[in-house]
């Protein structure tokens, strides 16, 4: 997402309520033309999309799920960072869990059929779900604004921020997709699997500290929008002193 999972909340969080529309629109844009280039490649190159991720084409009918989930996983974000912006937690917070726990878990109870159909049906309700929750973001992308004179310039605040921290996204996720990408090329899908739900596991020890990570840049964003330089400071040196204590004795 060009690292507009990261710069999108920073300036929904700085900007004003007028100023949102314009963020939220060109994000979106972004988004979406990033997307489909992604997806235009994936579908002209299948045969080797399909070999290097599933190890045989025999796998195929795995690729069109992959892609409404890619679909899934971008709306989704691109409407739980609307939220984190807003600093409204609740809604990316019941966004996240109902699209990421609830609907996988209650596809699979009542759809007993092929991995494709439950991963394509999970998909689709994920994003029907997110067109709910993401109306008030939908209703800003819809809304007639002259971008003509602030595209390139938002464009260019979020790429500018957002660019050089995706590396960092891409880093941890190949921490965590080379292990069954490589493995699928030596055992069957169903070993991967559960070389998948492992790694799964090991990611879940990262919870606990994660909505600070989720918090904290609206939130720092804001109070220097807002020009509260002291109090940051202060909170910051509360933060570092906990952060230590917890270090050494949790």
């Amino acid at each position: 997402m060009l690292g507009l999972r990261v710069a999108l909340p920073r300036y929904v969080a700085m900007s004003n309520r007028d100023q949102h529309a314009y963020y939220v629109k060109v994000s979106f844009i972004l988004i979406s033309i990033t997307t489909a280039i992604f997806l235009l490649i994936m579908f002209l190159g299948q045969n080797i999309v399909i070999k290097t991720l599933f190890g045989d084409l025999k796998y195929a009918h795995l690729l069109y799920p992959l892609v409404f989930t890619i679909l899934a996983l971008c709306f989704h974000g691109w409407i739980y960072s609307y939220y984190r912006g807003l600093m409204n937690m609740e809604k990316a917070n019941m966004l996240q869990l109902l699209n990421m726990s609830l609907i996988p878990i209650v596809v699979i109870s009542i759809w007993h059929k092929s991995a494709s159909e439950i991963l394509l049906t999970t998909s689709i309700f994920a994003i029907m779900l997110t067109i709910i929750f993401g109306l008030p973001a939908l209703k800003q992308v819809i809304t007639r604004l002259n971008i003509k004179g602030h595209l390139r310039k938002t464009a260019n605040e979020l790429l500018i921020y957002g660019t050089p921290r995706m590396f960092g996204e891409f880093a941890v996720m190949g921490l965590f997709a080379l292990g069954p990408i490589i493995a699928a090329h030596y055992v069957s899908m169903e070993e991967v699997g559960y070389l998948g739900v492992g790694i799964s596991m090991i990611y879940m020890f990262e919870a606990p500290a994660a909505p600070l990570g989720l918090v904290l840049l609206p939130k720092v964003s804001n109070m220097l929008n807002q020009g509260k330089k002291e109090a940051l400071k202060e909170n910051i040196a509360h933060l570092i002193s906990a952060t230590i204590q917890l270090g050494i004795f949790a």
